[in-house]
């Protein structure tokens, strides 16, 4: 992709599924991926991650779920998406926390998505670790109960651009700045809102601007005998 392009993007979010990890529509690779999550709630919300992507794909591709599988070749490595046995032109990024699990689709060109409530960057020592000069300065240049949500939003930014780009955070956070003289919010990175002190930000590297389509999915698959 070209700097200065416009980008498509889907974007849907939903509860986790408690029985996600049993669904037959994931696969044996998948279930494999899943099952390393050390947390239970981190094993259905990497599940449920996985079926809401196989129902955007279904809702707005006509691609059937069973022929979906998104996994990566190693911890550190991006998650690549699947169709029927082949790697897709399709590109896929999953993000959960707490009771919200998001998938983000584009077509043939890198994605990243991030979502974190505010209360899990309100540890003392994160302006420190993972802010930059610039943004601690104007963070504590705000009101004091705007800095949750300030800091929020800086993390899922970082975090959807070092996932849009492959580098993880082998990258240290503080060298990425959305403050002056960094791009307070360059046009491939897009905010979401979605409440309840959740922050959230989508990332497609050299978009010129993006369009963004939200997707409400049906989560009821029909019956499936797993493989």
């Amino acid at each position: 992709m070209t700097s200065g392009t416009a980008a498509q993007a889907w974007i849907s979010w939903a509860a986790p599924l408690e029985d996600a990890a049993e669904s037959a529509y994931l696969s044996t690779a998948e279930r494999g991926q899943v099952a390393t999550k050390r947390r239970h709630e981190d094993r259905v919300r990497s599940a449920s991650a996985r079926l809401i992507l196989k129902a955007v794909l279904k809702g707005q591709f006509g691609i059937d779920p069973a022929g979906v599988e998104l996994v990566a070749s190693s911890r550190a490595a991006k998650p690549v998406l699947h169709v029927g046995g082949a790697p897709s032109r399709l590109r896929a990024n999953i993000s959960h926390a707490g009771d919200v699990v998001m998938v983000a689709v584009t077509e043939g060109i890198d994605v990243g998505v991030d979502v974190e409530h505010e209360e899990a960057t309100a540890f003392p020592d994160f302006d420190a670790v993972a802010l930059s000069d610039a943004e601690r300065a104007a963070l504590h240049a705000l009101p004091r109960e705007r800095w949750p949500g300030t800091r929020a939003g800086y993390w899922v930014r970082k975090e959807a651009l070092v996932k849009a780009t492959g580098t993880g955070l082998s990258v240290d956070p503080r060298t990425i700045c959305f403050e002056s003289p960094g791009p307070v919010m360059p046009p491939s990175i897009v905010r979401l809102e979605l409440g309840r002190g959740y922050a959230a930000a989508l990332c497609i590297p050299g978009a010129s601007c993006i369009d963004l389509r939200h997707v409400a999915v049906d989560l009821n698959l029909p019956p499936r005998e797993r493989p």
